[in-house]
C-alpha cells in the first residue's frame, strides 16, 4: 500500500492481508457476494411502467405477425407516406386506397373511405358502426372493452387482422398495382379471422369465439 502511495497511484480497493480474497458484484452502489442475473438484467434494461395498451397488442391468443404489425402501427412507426416525406423521400402523399387525401396512420386505417367500408362490413358482426372509431385511442378502447355478446379476444383478433390486411392491400397497390375490392378484402379478413378461431377452438377461453363471430354473419 505504501508503494502505491509513493508512486501516486490511486485505487478504489482497500488492500489488506487479513482474510482470504473475495469477489463481490456491485450495481448502483450495492454489493453482493453472489451474482444475480435478475439484478444485472434490470440494470441493463430498466423497466418502465406498463402501458394501458399492452394487453390490447400482446394478448394471450394473438396472431404473432398481426400483433407485431399492430404494435408497430400503435407506435406510429409504419412507413406511411407522411413520415416518408418527412424523411426526405420523394413520394406522392396521396393515399392509394382512396386517391383523395394525404396518407397518414389515422387516415389509412380509420378515415379513408375504402377502409371505412371495410370496417363497416366487419363491425356489423359486432353490432357496431365505424362512427365509434374516431381516433386511434377510441380503437384501442373498443378493442379492450368486452361486452356480453363479444369477448375482448375476438375484438382484438379481428381489429389486428383488419389493420394488418389494410396495410397489405396498401402495399400491394403500390408495389404490384394489384387491388382488391372492399368485398374481396372483407372476405379475406373473414377467412383470416375464421382460420385464427378454428386454430384456437380447443384453447381455454376460446371455445365460443367462433360462434360469436358468426352471430351476425
Amino acid at each position: 500500500m505504501d508503494a502505491l502511495r509513493a508512486t501516486g497511484v490511486t485505487t478504489g480497493w482497500l488492500l489488506t492481508s487479513n482474510g482470504p480474497d473475495v469477489f463481490s458484484w456491485g450495481i448502483e452502489g450495492s454489493r453482493r457476494h453472489q451474482f444475480s442475473t435478475k439484478c444485472t438484467w434490470d440494470f441493463l434494461r430498466p423497466s418502465a411502467p406498463m402501458v394501458t395498451w399492452f394487453k390490447t397488442v400482446w394478448f394471450k391468443h394473438a396472431t404473432p405477425r398481426h400483433a407485431f404489425h399492430f404494435w408497430t402501427a400503435n407506435l406510429n412507426r409504419l412507413p406511411t407516406k407522411d413520415r416518408m416525406i418527412q424523411w426526405g423521400v420523394n413520394v406522392s402523399e396521396v393515399c392509394v386506397l382512396c386517391n383523395l387525401s394525404p396518407e397518414a396512420r389515422h387516415h389509412i386505417f380509420l378515415a379513408c373511405p375504402f377502409s371505412l367500408q371495410v370496417w363497416d362490413r366487419v363491425l356489423q358482426r359486432f353490432e357496431a358502426t365505424p362512427s365509434i372509431l374516431t381516433t386511434w385511442l377510441t380503437l384501442l378502447q373498443w378493442m379492450r372493452t368486452p361486452t356480453r355478446s363479444f369477448s375482448r379476444t375476438l375484438k382484438c383478433l379481428a381489429a389486428q387482422a383488419i389493420i394488418y390486411l389494410l396495410w397489405h392491400e396498401r402495399n400491394n397497390r403500390i408495389h404490384t398495382q394489384v387491388s382488391l375490392t372492399v368485398e374481396a378484402l372483407f372476405r379475406k379478413i373473414d377467412q383470416t379471422v375464421r382460420d385464427s378461431l378454428l386454430a384456437r377452438l380447443r384453447k381455454r377461453g376460446c371455445e365460443k369465439l367462433l360462434s360469436q363471430w358468426f352471430t351476425h354473419a
